[in-house]
């Protein structure tokens, strides 16, 4: 995303931008209407950039609607450049964590839940 980014900044054509991808970062949505490129707080840790880390939200980056699948914006860029090969490995390696991460929530949802329904059947105060 930065990578575009960079690119509207030297084009000024914003057809480079991934609106899709790049809305719920607000990267493309601050780029076009105030010209500097801001990232959603929601997005990106803020603390981490005063220690020289940038840590993203997994849980908040932009997925495909129907197949539940991350976007990305530079699949041709890595076809051309490294092979089709090296574009799929990649994109299956974030593909896994994606689908970990939101394994680990849903695990972590179900066991809040599970305890709730434990303690009102076994009359025990939730605290």
């Amino acid at each position: 995303m930065l990578e575009r980014t960079l690119n509207f900044a030297h084009t000024g054509n914003a057809a480079v931008l991934c609106k899709r991808l790049m809305d719920p970062a607000w990267l493309s949505l601050s780029v076009i209407n105030d010209g500097f490129p801001s990232i959603s707080d929601a997005f990106m840790a803020m603390s981490a950039l005063t220690l020289g880390q940038l840590t993203v939200h997994h849980e908040s980056w932009p997925m495909e609607p129907h197949s539940r699948r991350p976007l990305t914006s530079s699949k041709r860029c890595q076809e051309l450049t490294y092979g089709k090969q090296h574009y799929e490995v990649c994109f299956t390696i974030l593909s896994i964590h994606s689908h970990l991460l939101h394994i680990m929530i849903n695990i972590a949802i179900l066991r809040k839940s599970l305890c709730v329904v434990i303690c009102a059947v076994s009359h025990i105060p939730i605290r």
